[in-house]
């Protein structure tokens, strides 16, 4: 959704989310800001997605900050017309 997408990029307040998608952006928040996660954060994951679920999740903001860290590396800019993200 667009407003969601929004709410991460200009890092707004989570209330303006559903409930899981307020749960996935406050871990992953927490371990990009934090480097560990709160045993909040966690079990309301782990209830939702179980382990497996969380494991995906993690590789997956992983591999997007390596991404992001290999763009930001070698300067590499958006294609015309794409904003760039703050």
């Amino acid at each position: 959704r667009e407003d969601l997408i929004e709410v991460i990029a200009e890092r707004r307040d989570l209330s303006e989310l559903l409930e899981e998608e307020a749960e996935i952006v406050c871990f992953v928040r927490e371990l990009f800001n934090e480097n560990h996660v709160s045993d909040d954060s966690f079990n309301a994951l782990l209830m939702r997605f179980g382990e497996q679920g969380i494991v995906d999740l993690v590789g997956l903001v992983g591999y997007y900050a390596f991404v992001g860290t290999v763009l930001n590396a070698f300067e590499i800019e958006p294609p015309e017309g794409v904003p760039h993200l703050p």
